[in-house]
């Protein structure tokens, strides 16, 4: 998965831009007045937070980050999109790999979601992301909250490994049925047809 302006709020790129606030023509003067310096594009400013955590030139354009991104292995690119996240104080919503693969799947409403996501974010603050993408990639998530002192809070989190014990590589149904009727989505993996007999139901 690849971090691009496209997977972020779009209002975002409202930011700056005549017309879009009816305090803008206060707030956008650099618009009418050259000797104004723009304002950075947060959107770019959030990418570019990431880019550094992740051991990225502080240099880096965009197109210079998508390039390097693009050659990266999937689970690293995965890794990256949900730190990019983390650091922009967002989290995964349930269109999301990001929202099964990282257990935000086990929180009961996306209210109890706020707990988890800051619990990733102590752990980022004390982990390089080297660290955290390998143990995502080796299942190991676990063992590094545990090392970085994190044990008790993460237990405080029902079913948290439940299922990053088997993250990314596979994942219990039951989170795939949680993923599907939380989006109400009308398409229906096999594995939950199978599971829970609706392979078997009419119509």
């Amino acid at each position: 998965m690849d971090v691009n302006n496209s997977s972020l709020p779009k209002d975002h790129y409202l930011y700056g831009l005549p017309g879009c606030h009816p305090r803008s023509s206060f707030e956008n003067q650099w618009v009418i007045n050259p000797e104004l310096t723009p304002p950075t594009n947060p959107v770019d400013e959030r990418l570019l937070r990431a880019w550094q955590y992740a051991g990225g030139l502080p240099t880096s354009t965009c197109k210079e980050m998508d390039a390097i991104k693009a050659s990266w292995p999937k689970h690293k690119q995965e890794c990256f999109f949900f730190c990019t996240l983390l650091l922009s104080s967002w989290h995964p919503s349930p269109e999301q790999a990001a929202w099964l693969n990282f257990s935000f799947c086990t929180c009961r409403d996306e209210y109890s979601e706020t707990p988890l996501a800051q619990l990733y974010q102590r752990l980022i603050a004390l982990s390089s992301f080297d660290k955290i993408y390998m143990a995502y990639k080796s299942s190991e998530l676990i063992a590094l909250f545990d090392c970085k002192g994190l044990k008790h809070d993460q237990e405080q989190i029902h079913h948290l490994d439940d299922v990053l014990a088997r993250s990314p590589y596979m994942h219990k149904s039951v989170w795939d049925l949680k993923q599907h009727v939380v989006l109400e989505d009308g398409c229906m993996i096999p594995s939950i047809a199978v599971n829970y007999g609706f392979d078997k139901c009419d119509g």
